[in-house]
């Protein structure tokens, strides 16, 4: 087999390859091209001689760029991501309008700027969600983590960026929905009360209300047996004991433990 016969089966082998991959389209049609190209030619100096004063000497290069940013554009469009969508499909353009603005790496910088901002979206809804759980898990009257809880959820709806500043919208969104692990009632429950948690603040008062008539009922029932407790307290007084000994490890698995300084009082 010539040399030219082989560098044809080495780039029919490539552009197979390429769309096997299912993700590389552009590489996969530069290379059945070149195969076209180079048909012509008796020998492989001949052929790179040609490429090189050819589109084809740049296009595989720019084949690989594109296909990235497509399978970066697919992405984008399954999580509905508009602004990385935006930014992807304007490279492409661009690329298709000059091909040598595939050395130009602005993109990923805009585009890396634009995910983090969903990253600290998603972040912002995770921390909403903890901030309600212990609120709901507070005691009435512990006003310190009541009041810290609703900074942290006023701090994190303030950091509700990308898709969307809008909590309920958000709230919609099966990725953000799949950040909580709730049921589905108190999901909605959950979106429906902390919008109002943070406008409103986080009202303890019937709770409180039950926690003093439920202590006023109970240290009226001790004081109305208070001389039967302190009665008996006196008459059990003479059978209590304290004691105290010191317990000793054993130096192996089959020992057995021992006790020292046993005092009783």
């Amino acid at each position: 087999m010539s040399s030219m016969n082989k560098a044809l089966e080495l780039y029919t082998l490539m552009a197979k390859r390429c769309e096997n991959s299912q993700v590389a389209p552009n590489q996969a049609r530069i290379y059945w091209e070149m195969i076209e190209f180079m048909k012509p030619f008796t020998t492989v100096e001949e052929a790179m001689v040609k490429i090189k004063n050819s589109r084809y000497y740049l296009a595989p290069s720019v084949a690989v760029v594109q296909d990235k940013i497509m399978a970066y554009l697919e992405v984008a469009k399954k999580n509905e991501m508009t602004e990385l969508i935006s930014v992807y499909e304007k490279k492409l353009q661009e690329i298709d309008n000059d091909n040598s603005s595939i050395y130009s790496s602005d993109y990923l910088v805009t585009a890396q700027n634009i995910k983090i901002r969903y990253v600290h979206t998603l972040e912002a809804f995770g921390a909403i969600y903890e901030a309600y759980c212990t609120l709901q898990c507070c005691v009435a009257n512990d006003e310190v983590m009541i009041n810290s809880s609703l900074r942290d959820m006023k701090e994190a709806f303030s950091k509700l960026d990308l898709p969307s500043s809008d909590f309920v919208a958000l709230s919609k969104l099966e990725r953000f929905r799949n950040l909580i692990f709730a049921n589905d009632d108190e999901y909605s429950i959950f979106v429906q009360q902390a919008p109002k948690i943070v406008v409103d603040g986080f009202n303890h008062v019937s709770e409180v209300e039950t926690l003093v008539e439920e202590s006023t009922s109970a240290w009226q029932t001790i004081n109305d047996v208070k001389s039967a407790i302190l009665e008996a307290g006196s008459f059990n007084l003479s059978n209590v004991k304290q004691a105290r000994v010191t317990v000793i490890s054993p130096s192996d698995d089959t020992g057995l433990y021992s006790y020292i300084d046993q005092e009783v009082h």
